[in-house]
């Protein structure tokens, strides 16, 4: 696979003497690696995403404490206007304590037996949960990474093509010079002059169009760092091309199957779907529950009391609790059939994903091919109107041709170097289109 591809270095060889620029930048100076790094700490709708994970840790939590005892503290103070007996007699004639002030105090504990699985359901499916909502980050931290790497080529496409506007005018100007130079010498008229400043003035205005543009993805770029920086400016990298990428369409749609986050998302979300039809339906059947009491109560005054009666005392109960409903009035199973159709949207959107899969690879490789056939052409058509840009140069100064055929060639020699920067970024964009759609 490593033999497969073909590292080609864009180093761009006529900025030397075609393309070079020199412009200045200050602030931070930025890698590819240093922007997805930078996105990933500070951007806040990532940061909302891992914050719903932790949310549905703790609904977990919650969930899982079903299982356990249930114990409470119950109190309460009575008054009444006759007197009443403080305990039941425990046997025939039994001494008692008559009072109208009455304090009790209660601990109560419960916990589930049997329930046909509901609980067991409901904690799977807030595993599930948090699992799908892990999906669903990592889904977006691999969009937020992609959105960044597409501002990142966007920026160094229009870096290419603001050096390549400025060595037209560079260009132009020593064109302009010489002109000024045949002018004097009687050579050429001033209508000559005239055309060039036009085409130059022209020029101007698409690199102040071109400029423009680049502040607006520096703006997007940094609104994806939650505009934690300012004046920050990235650094030209490689474009490597490979060579098999197009061979492999298989692997492609394989791998895009195991490594999707938003498929395995759906896949979880179907498997709660179905835990849910599950949990609805244990409704209906029985629940049996342990339940303990210890009751304490107290007479805060004697009204009257009899010869050996109990004035404070603990009473402990036990038992088993068997709970079914009878009559809802058909709500458990409306919830089972609301459960049902829940199951089966997740069944359709697993299909969705499937085909959406299918569709972005296909386009994204149909994509690459083009762009690397532009790239190639886009090279031929630089070095040939460069060559006539020259053999149109020479004509003019011997007088063979006008300066709108000068003028005319190097449009097409600006325009050539526009195509070929546009379609190489455009390519890396591309490749990483691809390795989005497939997962990575």
């Amino acid at each position: 696979m490593k033999s497969g591809y073909i590292f080609i270095i864009i180093i761009f060889i006529f900025s030397k003497s075609i393309f070079s620029q020199e412009t200045q930048m200050s602030g931070k100076q930025l890698t590819l690696d240093d922007c997805i790094k930078l996105a990933i700490e500070n951007n806040l709708a990532l940061k909302q995403k891992k914050m719903a994970v932790q949310k549905n840790e703790i609904q977990g939590k919650i969930t899982k404490t079903q299982k356990q005892p249930q114990i409470s503290f119950y109190s309460d103070y009575t008054h009444t206007t006759a007197n009443n007996r403080l305990f039941p007699a425990e046997y025939p004639n039994a001494p008692g304590l008559y009072t109208n002030d009455i304090l009790t105090s209660r601990i109560t504990a419960k916990m589930p037996l049997y329930d046909f699985g509901k609980i067991n359901n409901e904690i799977e499916s807030a595993d599930l949960l948090v699992e799908q909502s892990e999906y669903l980050t990592q889904l977006s931290e691999k969009e937020l990474k992609f959105n960044v790497i597409n501002l990142f080529y966007s920026i160094l496409k229009q870096n290419k093509l603001i050096e390549s506007i400025e060595s037209s005018i560079k260009t132009l100007l020593e064109q302009k010079k010489r002109i000024t130079e045949l002018i004097s010498a009687n050579k050429k008229t001033k209508i000559d002059l005239m055309k060039i400043d036009y085409r130059i003035s022209e020029i101007e205005q698409e690199l102040t169009s071109a400029i423009a543009k680049r502040n607006i993805l520096y703006f997007n770029l940094n609104l994806l760092f939650n505009n934690s920086f300012e004046n920050i400016f990235i650094k030209d990298c490689e474009i490597c091309f490979d060579t098999n990428i197009l061979k492999l369409s298989n692997e492609h749609f394989d791998e895009a199957y195991q490594n999707r986050s938003d498929l395995k998302a759906a896949e979880l979300d179907l498997k709660i779907k179905k835990n849910n039809v599950e949990i609805a339906e244990s409704k209906k059947k029985p629940l049996i529950s342990l339940f303990s009491n210890i009751d304490n109560k107290s007479a805060l005054k004697n009204d009257i009391i009899q010869t050996n009666a109990d004035k404070t005392k603990n009473n402990w109960l036990t038992g088993i609790i068997f709970e079914v409903p009878l009559w809802t009035g058909d709500r458990i199973n409306q919830q089972i059939k609301q459960a049902e159709t829940e199951s089966e949207i997740s069944k359709t959107e697993i299909e969705k994903i499937k085909g959406k899969i299918n569709f972005e690879i296909r386009s994204a490789l149909k994509l690459i091919e083009t762009y690397n056939t532009r790239i190639q052409s886009a090279l031929k058509n630089i070095s040939l109107s460069e060559e006539t840009l020259n053999i149109e140069k020479e004509k003019y100064e011997l007088g063979k041709s006008s300066i709108t055929d000068v003028l005319l060639e190097e449009t097409n020699y600006l325009k050539a170097k526009t195509v070929y920067f546009s379609a190489v970024y455009d390519y890396a964009v591309a490749v990483e289109n691809l390795k989005f759609y497939k997962g990575f």
